[in-house]
C-alpha cells in the first residue's frame, strides 16, 4: 500500500503543538531520563497516519507504557519481557538470506524516497572530544548539524551505520541476541528548519510503516509503536519504539530539545528526524526466525566455532530462544534465569544449562571479535589510555570467551575468519587486513604475558587478605594495573588455593562507562571559563592567516580586560593553540614599547598580555610586530610536525595517529600511537624520509573549507591533531602526502624547515610513543653538538672518529679485565683481612669481638671481609671504620649466635654516632653510619671499646 507520495504536501505537525522561542523554559513537569517518567504529553504522539489505519492507543498492563497498534490488535504493547518471541521458529516477512538484503532495501527503500545515500562514517568518532566510538547514525551529524552550526551533507540523507556500543557488553551472550557491542543501524534523517521544513513526525512514521510493509512484507498488525523518551548526545525528544514479533525493530526520535544538566529542555532551533533501524541486530533476526541472529548474521564464522565446541540446536534450546526474550538483566542473574526456565521446560537442566554457556561464549566471542576488527582498522592500538582501553577490553574479552570455549588458540583464526567476512563489505576492513592482524597478535601475546604474572599477583593478594581482600575496587585494579578480566581473577583463586570469589555484576559495562565519563569530564573541562567581554563582542581579525610572514600591523584597542591584557580589532599575533606557543612581539604606543608576553584566544576574541599596565585608553592606534626569529622556528616546527607524523606513519604502518604535539623554538614533540618504542633503524628510516620531504620542497597550502567538504574530500584521518569545533575548517596539505585540520602557521615549502634531526624517542605510557626532534638551525647546532663530542672522544681514544665504535669496543674490554682483576684482588685482600681479623679477635661475657679502623680500605671492602669472617665464627662482633675517604664511615656486624645472645648492631650503631656526633642505624645483626668530624684511630678504638664492654656486659 502507498500511504505517501513524495509529491504530496508535506503537513505540518508542529502546528498542533506549543510553540517554544529558542531557550525559553519549557514547563514539562519531568526531568528526561528521571526513573518513573517515561513520557512526554499525548499530543507529541498524534499522527495522522495512525488514525487513518485504524491504529488506536492502548496501556500496556504488563509495562504500563502507552503505545498504538490495530484496532482489535494485542492489548499488551508486544515488546520484551511483556510477551516472549514469538518470531523464533515462525519468522514474519519476507525470506532473506544475508544482511547485505536487508542493508540494501532500507538504503534502496529511502533512496527512491528522495533521501540521498551517505558512506558510513568511522566508528571511532575522532571529530568528538566527548565520545570515543560512534553508537548511533545521528552521532555522524552531532552537534555541528543538529546545533545549527553547518549545514548536512544531504537534507534528508539516509545511511547504514556500523556502531559499537559497549554500555551493554556484559549482557551480550546470556541474552541470545537481544544485545550487541556491534551493529548496523540503519538510519534516514532530515533536518527541520525555521524556513524549511523537510519531514516531521506523520511522515516518518508513514515512511517506516511503507517500508516494513512493502519492502519487508511485514503483516500491518504485527507491528505496534510504544511512546517513550529519547535522550542522547545532549538532546532529547519524544520516540516511538517499533515492536514487532517481541522486539524492537526501529526507533523513532523527533529530536526537538536541548537538555540542561538540571533536565530541563529547552527548545532547539532545528528539529530533528532521528530514526535507528536494527538492520542486523533485529530485522535480520525477525525475517529469519532464528534462535540467534549471530547464526545467521556470521553464518560461516558461527558454523567453523559451533564445529570446533560440538554445538547444536535442539528442541529445548530453540524453546530457551523464545523464552529469552523474558530475561531482564536488571532484575535477575542469568544463571538463575537460565535454571529456573530450563525447569519448566524439562530434559536435563545441567546438559542443557552447560550447551546454553557454551552459546553464550560463541556469541561473545564472535561480537567481540566483529568489534575488535573495525576498531583496529581504524588504526587505535590497544593500551590503557583512550580509545585503546576500550580496544583492549574487547581484546580480552573475545580472548576470554575462546578460553571458556576451550578454544585460546583460535584467537588469531577466529580475527582472520572475521576480515574474510567483512572485508568485501567495508572497504576499511579490506584495506588493513595486515594492520588489524599484526595489532591482533601484538595483544594476544601481551595477554598471555598478563596471564603468566598474573596468577602470582592473585596468589600474593589471596595469601595477605584472603578472599575478603577482593572487593570491587580488586577487580578493577587487577584489570586496569595487570589485564586481569574478573574470569581470570576467579579461575587463579579457585586453581591456585582452592578459593571461590564472586566477581563484580555489569564489570566491563560499567568500566566501559567509567572510562567514557572520564572523557565528557575531560572535554567539559577544556570549555574556557567565562570572561568579562562584551555581551556582543567584535570578533578579532585574524590577520596571521591573510600572511604567515606578515610581522606587523596597526590595530585599535577595543577593550580592556585588565590594565595589561588587551582586545584589539585586528592581530598580526598568533594565539596559543592546538600545541603551537603564542607569538610575542611588542605593540607600540605613543613613542612606548610594551613586550607581549602571551596571547590567548576566547572564542573569536583574541586577548594580549602586556608585561605592563597598557597607558593608553580604548579606541586608540597602536602598531603591532611580531618577534620575527621566533614565528620562523614555530612555523618550522610545526610543519616538521605533520612532516614527522607523515614519516612515521609510512614507516609503522596506518595505525599511526598523532595523539599530542607541542611545538618549541628550539625542541619539539611528537606523541604517535604505537604498540612498542622504537628501533634504531625505524627512527632513522623516519628521519630519512622526514628529510627527503623537506629537499623536495613541497609546497604547502592552506585553505579553508566547510566542515563536510573537508571531510568528504579528506577523509576523517584530517583530525590528527583533535578536535575542530567549528563550521569551516583550515586544512594544511603538505603536498599530496599529509592533510590535516589545523589552525597553525606553517611553512610556504617544506624546503623552508632546512633539516629536521630526531634527538630522542621514548614510550611514554603504553600504546603511545613520544618523539623529539630539532628543526632548521637548532637541528644544525644539535648535529654540531654531536661532532664536537665524536671528536673530543677521538681525541682522549687517540682514535679517528671513525674507528671510534671499535676503539671502545677495545678500550671496554681492557676495561672488563682489570674489574675483573681487581674483582680478584678484593676477594683475595678480604681473604686476608678475614684471617687478620679471626686472629685478632678479644673474647667477652663467651662472645668475640673486633674493633679495627682502616686508612685504606673502602668501607665495603671491610664489610666483604667481616662477612667471611662471620660465616666462620657466628659469636662475632665487629666494629669497623674506613677513614679512607672524606668522613670516617663505620659498620657493625654481628654473627648469627651473637644475635641471639641478644646484641643488636643498629642499635650500637645509634649508640655509637651520638658519641660522636655522626649518624646510622640498622638491625640487629648489621647497621651502618657515617662522620664528618675526623677522630684518630686510637680515639675510635677507644670509644667504640668502652660502649662495647657497657653494651655487652649489660
Amino acid at each position: 500500500m502507498i500511504l505517501f507520495s513524495p509529491s504530496a504536501p508535506i503537513e505540518n505537525c508542529a502546528s498542533a503543538l506549543i510553540r517554544f522561542s529558542t531557550n525559553i523554559y519549557l514547563s514539562y513537569p519531568f526531568e528526561v531520563g528521571r526513573r518513573g517518567l517515561s513520557t512526554f504529553p499525548v499530543e507529541e504522539y498524534v499522527v495522522d497516519v495512525f488514525k487513518e489505519l485504524g491504529f488506536h492507543r492502548y496501556l500496556c498492563p504488563s509495562c504500563g507504557s502507552h503505545f498504538w497498534s490495530l484496532d482489535g490488535g494485542s492489548k499488551v504493547c508486544g515488546e520484551a519481557p511483556c510477551v516472549e518471541y514469538s518470531f523464533i521458529g515462525n519468522p514474519i516477512g519476507r525470506q532473506v538470506s544475508e544482511v547485505s538484503e536487508v542493508r540494501d532495501s532500507f538504503l534502496r527503500f529511502f533512496e527512491n524516497r528522495g533521501h540521498m545515500v551517505l558512506e558510513p562514517y568511522p566508528v571511532v568518532s575522532r571529530w568528538r572530544n566527548d565520545l570515543y566510538l560512534t553508537d548511533a547514525s545521528i552521532v555522524d551529524f552531532q552537534p555541528y548539524v543538529t546545533n545549527g552550526i553547518i549545514p548536512p551533507p544531504a537534507n534528508p540523507l539516509v545511511i547504514s551505520q556500523p556502531c559499537i556500543r559497549l554500555v551493554d557488553i556484559d549482557n551480550v551472550g546470556s541474552s541470545l541476541g537481544r544485545y550487541f557491542t556491534i551493529f548496523e543501524m540503519g538510519g534516514h534523517h532530515a533536518f527541520n528548519y525555521p524556513d524549511r521544513e523537510v519531514y516531521w513526525k506523520d511522515r516518518t512514521v508513514r515512511y517506516c510503516i511503507e517500508y516494513f510493509t512493502e519492502a519487508l512484507e511485514f503483516p500491518l498488525e504485527s507491528l505496534s509503536f510504544k511512546e517513550s523518551v529519547w535522550s542522547g548526545g545532549g538532546n532529547a525528544g519524544p520516540c516511538f519504539e517499533v515492536i514487532s514479533g517481541g522486539i524492537e525493530v526501529a526507533t523513532l526520535v523527533f529530536m526537538k530539545f536541548k537538555t540542561t544538566p538540571s533536565g530541563e529542555l529547552l527548545e532547539l532551533p532545528i528539529r530533528t528526524v532521528d530514526t535507528g533501524y536494527g538492520i542486523d541486530s533485529r530485522i535480520l533476526w525477525v525475517l529469519t526466525g532464528e534462535p540467534t541472529p549471530f547464526s545467521v548474521l556470521y553464518k560461516p564464522v558461527f558454523k567453523w566455532i559451533t564445529s570446533l565446541v560440538g554445538f547444536s540446536y535442539d528442541d529445548v534450546i530453540k524453546s530457551y530462544a523464545q523464552k529469552i526474550a523474558l530475561f531482564n538483566p536488571r532484575k535477575e542473574r542469568a544463571e538463575d534465569f537460565r535454571a529456573r526456565v530450563l525447569s519448566e521446560l524439562g530434559g536435563s537442566i545441567e546438559g542443557h544449562s552447560h550447551k546454553i554457556e557454551v552459546l553464550e561464549n560463541v556469541i561473545r566471542a564472535l561480537d567481540h571479535s566483529k568489534s575488535l576488527v573495525f576498531v583496529l582498522s581504524e588504526g587505535v592500538v590497544p593500551s590503557n589510555v583512550g580509545v585503546g582501553y576500550l580496544a583492549r577490553l574487547l581484546a580480552r574479552k573475545t580472548m576470554r570467551a575462546l578460553r571458556l570455549l576451550g578454544q585460546h588458540d583460535k584467537f588469531i583464526e577466529l580475527i582472520e575468519r572475521q576480515l574474510k567476512l567483512w572485508g568485501p563489505e567495508f572497504r576499511n576492513i579490506r584495506d588493513n587486513e595486515d594492520e588489524v592482524l599484526l595489532l591482533a597478535n601484538i595483544e594476544a601475546n601481551k595477554y598471555e604475558e598478563t596471564l603468566e604474572k598474573g596468577k602470582r599477583v592473585v596468589e600474593r593478594l589471596l595469601s595477605s587478605g584472603g578472599s575478603s581482600a577482593f572487593d570491587e575496587n580488586a577487580f578493577v585494579m587487577l584489570y586496569d594495573s595487570h589485564g586481569l578480566t574478573p574470569d581470570d581473577v576467579v579461575a587463579f583463586a579457585r586453581s591456585s588455593k582452592g578459593v571461590t570469589l564472586k566477581p563484580p555484576e555489569e564489570f566491563f559495562s560499567r568500566m566501559a562507562a567509567r572510562h567514557a565519563k572520564e572523557l565528557i569530564s575531560k572535554a567539559e573541562a577544556t570549555v574556557p571559563q567565562e570572561i568579562p567581554v562584551l555581551s556582543d563582542p567584535q570578533p578579532t581579525e585574524k590577520l596571521y592567516y591573510d600572511s604567515a610572514s606578515l610581522l606587523s600591523c596597526r590595530s585599535k584597542v577595543l577593550r580592556f580586560i585588565e590594565p595589561n591584557l588587551l582586545i584589539l580589532d585586528s592581530t598580526v599575533f598568533y594565539p596559543e593553540g592546538g600545541g603551537q606557543p603564542s607569538d610575542r612581539g611588542y605593540i607600540e604606543f605613543d613613542g612606548q614599547r610594551f613586550e607581549v608576553k602571551e596571547v590567548g584566544i576566547y572564542g573569536n576574541i583574541i586577548l594580549h598580555k602586556l608585561d605592563r599596565r597598557f597607558t593608553g585608553a580604548a579606541g586608540v592606534e597602536v602598531k603591532c610586530v611580531v618577534d620575527e626569529s621566533r614565528r620562523w622556528a614555530l612555523r618550522r616546527a610545526h610543519t616538521a610536525t605533520h612532516i614527522v607524523n607523515w614519516a612515521a606513519r609510512q614507516v609503522l604502518g596506518r595505525h599511526i595517529w598523532q595523539h599530542g604535539a607541542q611545538k618549541g623554538e628550539i625542541e619539539s614533540r611528537l606523541d604517535i600511537t604505537h604498540y612498542a618504542n622504537l628501533s634504531d633503524d625505524e627512527i632513522a628510516r623516519i628521519e630519512t624520509l622526514a628529510n627527503e620531504l623537506v629537499v623536495r620542497d613541497v609546497p604547502v597550502k592552506v585553505e579553508f573549507l566547510d566542515r563536510t567538504t573537508a571531510e568528504r574530500k579528506y577523509g576523517f584521518r584530517i583530525y590528527q591533531g583533535g578536535v575542530v569545533p567549528s563550521k569551516e575548517i583550515r586544512i594544511v596539505s603538505v603536498g599530496d602526502y599529509e592533510v590535516e585540520a589545523c589552525g597553525g602557521l606553517h611553512l610556504d615549502s617544506t624546503g623552508q624547515a632546512g633539516v629536521i634531526k630526531i634527538t630522542g624517542v621514548d614510550k611514554i605510557q603504553d600504546g603511545v610513543v613520544r618523539l623529539t626532534f630539532k628543526v632548521g638551525l637548532p637541528a644544525v647546532e644539535h648535529i654540531r653538538e654531536i661532532e664536537t663530542t665524536l671528536r673530543r672522544a677521538s681525541e682522549v681514544a687517540k682514535s679517528d672518529w671513525r674507528l671510534l665504535p671499535s676503539k671502545l669496543s677495545e678500550i671496554l674490554k681492557e676495561m672488563e679485565e682489570m674489574t675483573s682483576a681487581l674483582e680478584a684482588y678484593r676477594e683475595a685482600d678480604a681473604r686476608s683481612l678475614s684471617a687478620k681479623f679471626l686472629e685478632d679477635l678479644q673474647e667477652i661475657k663467651n662472645l668475640k669481638y673486633l674493633v679495627y679502623v682502616d686508612a685504606r680500605r673502602d668501607l665495603m671492602s671491610l664489610i666483604k671481609a667481616g662477612q667471611e669472617l662471620l660465616e666462620k665464627e657466628p659469636k662475632a662482633i665487629l666494629v669497623l671504620f674506613s677513614t679512607a675517604g672524606e668522613k670516617t664511615e663505620y659498620a657493625v656486624m654481628a654473627g648469627k649466635q651473637a644475635v641471639d645472645a641478644g646484641f643488636n648492631s643498629g642499635l650500637f650503631v645509634k649508640t655509637l654516632a651520638s658519641s660522636i656526633h655522626g649518624g646510622g642505624g640498622g638491625k640487629p645483626n648489621f647497621g651502618r653510619g657515617g662522620v664528618k668530624k675526623s677522630y684518630s684511630a686510637k680515639e675510635l678504638i677507644e670509644i667504640s671499646g668502652r660502649l662495647l664492654d657497657t653494651t655487652l656486659r649489660a
